[in-house]
Order: structure tokens, then C-alpha cells, then sequence
């Protein structure tokens, strides 16, 4: 009889401790799931100037800026508040983009590589993050029409940071050179590209130096969704001589 109430005892201690252990279990999931979603102030106010910066620029679609979002900040967002952010800040620049002229700065510049792209310099839009990555895609693209019997004078681009800092200070410098790494040569580009940036009615700066960038001062940058007027593709049919590009 006593051995029947120690078994007994025993069973209902372990019945009774097994749902205290696995309302523990779930406790701690709450918490660590509240862990991942929950971000400080200060966080959520990077992500938020990221994604406005992202979504000034104009290249980029509500998916790729969630991207972006994710490949800095991490993924242990609060995803909803974020996607949030980001249809709030669409919203905004669709708005603002209402209120700009006609023809906007951005369209002057789309231009202006259009000419240097038909006379054979490469000129490329939001190319590469750094220099070095800009560099590398000209020469691959000069390369790649060269087998295609297309034989381009040179090349000037800006690349990815060159954007972030104009949407911000008004300054866009733009990188440019030659495909033999000739100076006289590359100065001889340099000055077809403030010829064209010119034209736009652009205030340029550059001291027809080849080791300093040329600078389009003053520039607000009003780029409208969409990239039909400066893509990659584009650049191609006009370097290839093609006439349906528009």
C-alpha cells in the first residue's frame, strides 16, 4: 500500500511539472521572438533615413529597397514596420514628383550620356558602388563590343556612393578616362564630357586634370521611377548604333 501512494505521488509530481515546464518553454520563445522584432529608436531612425535616401534615388523598386534595408541593417527587422516605412516613403516621392518641372535635371543628364554614348564614349548611369567597380564595368562593356567590331573612345560613369552624396549635398562628380590608361587621352574625354554636361546647361567644375573627377555643382537631383532614359540596356543600343532605343 505504501509503495502505491510513493508511485502515486511520483506520477502526479510529474504531471503536475510538465505543463510548468513547457508554459516555460513557450515564455521563452515569446521572449526571444520579441528579441528579433523589437528595434531601439535609434536603429529605426537609420532605417528610416536609408530608405528615404534609397527611394530619393529613383532606381530602385519597393522590393530592392527592402533589400537593401535587410543587407545592412541585418535580418532581425521588424519586417512589417519596415515594408511600412517603405510604401510610406513611395507614397511621399510620388507626391513630391508631381510638383517637379517638366524636364528635370536628372533628364538633362540622361541626355547629355545619351550624346556621349552615340559619339562612342561609354557613359554609364549609377554604375558599380566605388570607382573601381565603375572602371571595371566599362572595360568589360568596352571589351564585349569590341569582339562585336564597336570601338568606343573612352568612358565616364558615376557610380552608387556618387548618387547617395548628390540626393544629399547638390554635388555630383562624375569619373571618366580612357581604355589604354593614356593620359592626354583621358583628358581629351574628360573634356568631351563637360562639353556635353555643358550643353545641358550644367555648372561643371574640373581643373582638365586626369587624376580629379569632374563635378556637376548644384544639382538637384530629380529622378523620376523608372530607368527606361538611363539603363544599362539602353546605353548598349546607343553604343551599338541601334535607333530604337527611346
Amino acid at each position: 500500500m505504501r509503495l502505491y501512494i510513493i508511485i502515486l505521488s511520483g506520477i502526479c509530481i510529474i504531471s503536475c511539472n510538465r505543463p510548468a515546464q513547457q508554459q516555460g518553454a513557450t515564455t521563452v520563445a515569446r521572449k526571444a521572438d520579441t528579441t528579433v522584432h523589437k528595434m531601439p529608436d535609434s536603429l529605426k531612425n537609420d532605417i528610416t533615413h536609408e530608405i528615404k535616401l534609397d527611394v530619393k534615388t529613383g532606381f530602385y523598386s519597393a522590393e530592392e529597397t527592402f533589400d537593401f534595408v535587410e543587407d545592412v541593417f541585418g535580418d532581425t527587422l521588424d519586417v512589417p514596420w519596415v515594408k511600412k516605412q517603405i510604401n510610406k516613403a513611395f507614397v511621399q516621392a510620388f507626391n513630391n514628383q508631381s510638383t517637379w518641372p517638366m524636364v528635370t535635371s536628372f533628364d538633362k543628364l540622361a541626355k547629355a550620356f545619351d550624346q556621349l554614348n552615340a559619339h562612342h564614349i561609354i557613359a554609364l548611369h549609377n554604375q558599380g558602388t566605388t570607382k573601381e567597380d565603375g572602371v571595371d564595368d566599362c572595360t568589360a562593356l568596352h571589351n564585349k563590343l569590341k569582339k562585336k567590331g564597336i570601338n568606343t573612345r573612352g568612358y565616364c560613369f558615376y557610380h552608387g556612393q556618387d548618387m547617395e552624396r548628390v540626393v544629399e549635398d547638390k554635388v555630383l562628380y562624375i569619373a571618366f578616362g580612357d581604355f589604354r590608361n593614356n593620359d592626354r587621352k583621358g583628358v581629351e574625354i574628360g573634356k568631351a564630357v563637360v562639353k556635353a554636361l555643358k550643353e545641358q546647361g550644367f555648372k561643371v567644375s574640373w581643373n582638365n586634370s586626369i587624376n580629379t573627377r569632374i563635378e556637376i555643382t548644384n544639382f538637384t537631383w530629380h529622378k523620376r521611377f523608372g530607368n527606361g532614359n538611363c539603363s544599362y540596356d539602353r546605353a548598349v543600343k546607343i553604343l551599338s548604333g541601334e535607333k530604337n532605343h527611346r
